[in-house]
């Protein structure tokens, strides 16, 4: 989960490069200092084979990913964008 990070005078923006269907698997917090990015997704599996038994395979992923940043920032305003397979969160600083 690749992010770029854009320091505006009154708050930052993250850029993530992910495809529309990831977009709302992805939870964005800031507090303080620190930002922090996480997807989870989960998959499930079924196949059924010819005797009539069925397998089913579930399982789950997460990432995270956290940094710092310069300014303290508040976590109340916060905002998000999905535009041309480019998330970006906006979070003001305090």
């Amino acid at each position: 989960m690749q992010h770029r990070l854009e320091d505006k005078p009154d708050s930052y923006l993250i850029h993530i490069d992910v495809p529309e269907h990831e977009a709302e698997n992805i939870v964005f917090t800031g507090h303080d200092r620190n930002i922090k990015l996480t997807l989870s997704r989960r998959f499930a599996d079924r196949v059924e084979g010819e005797d009539g038994k069925v397998n089913v395979n579930k399982r789950s992923e997460s990432f995270t990913k956290e940094f710092k940043v310069a300014d303290i920032v508040n976590p109340k305003e916060i905002t998000k964008k999905y535009e041309g397979g480019v998330l970006t969160y906006k979070i003001s600083k305090a």
